[in-house]
């Protein structure tokens, strides 16, 4: 999968009425919360919402609880942390939240995803075989793997990732493109992630952007 992001002002792609979701881990509050903006405040700094809800039901989230934005287009997604800035009565008299509105945002285009170069160990399942790997490079779409051993493209099996910061599952993948081999006769295959759900995929998507963060830092 090739994937990209895309640094955006948020002032100038952020609307009315487009729909938003926020996830926190904050323990009193931890969950995924929907909601849709009603105004994008660029001059205070802030993104008032509609109050977030779970399940139907509205959920104050306090002032403080930092949250993971996701706000949604036909064919992109554009994401940011925040934080919960507060809530109360606005001018028509309706309950509203307010958020903090970054200058800048990521534009992750619709089921393609930005890849990053990162080291990490896992496991490659099929059947009752299990293959060592080392990554290349991740996204929230696949990776491309390092195995001393063959595969055939094709090949479908399960993987996982040793990421002590983030629960990541093991998860359905699939051999989809072979990439040659290393210096020292490894080979090099690309697997895509297959059956990701929109919890999964926000999750991978946390991890590649706050992998890509630290990368920048360096």
């Amino acid at each position: 999968m090739r994937g990209f992001t895309e640094t955006l002002r948020s002032a100038e792609v952020l609307l009315p009425g487009q729909n938003l979701s926020l996830h926190t881990d904050d323990p009193l509050v931890a969950g995924e919360y929907k909601s849709i903006i009603h105004d994008v405040m660029p001059e205070r700094g802030m993104l008032k919402i509609a109050m977030p809800t779970f399940k139907g039901k509205v959920v104050p989230l306090p002032r403080g609880t930092r949250v993971f934005v996701r706000v949604f287009d036909k064919s992109a997604m554009y994401i940011f942390n925040s934080v919960v800035l507060g809530y109360n009565k606005d001018e028509e008299g309706f309950y509203v939240t307010y958020i903090r509105l970054p200058d800048t945002l990521k534009r992750v285009q619709r089921r393609s995803y930005v890849r990053v170069p990162m080291v990490v160990e896992g496991r490659f399942y099929v059947g009752e075989d299990v293959y060592n790997f080392v990554t290349k490079d991740f996204s929230a779409g696949g990776a491309q793997i390092v195995l001393e051993r063959f595969l055939p493209l094709g090949t479908v099996g399960e993987i996982e990732f040793d990421l002590a910061d983030y629960e990541i599952p093991r998860m359905p993948a699939k051999i989809v493109r072979e990439a040659g081999k290393t210096s020292d006769g490894r080979y090099i295959y690309g697997v895509q992630f297959l059956d990701v759900d929109n919890k999964l995929e926000r999750k991978l998507i946390q991890l590649v952007y706050d992998y890509e963060r630290k990368l920048r830092r360096r």
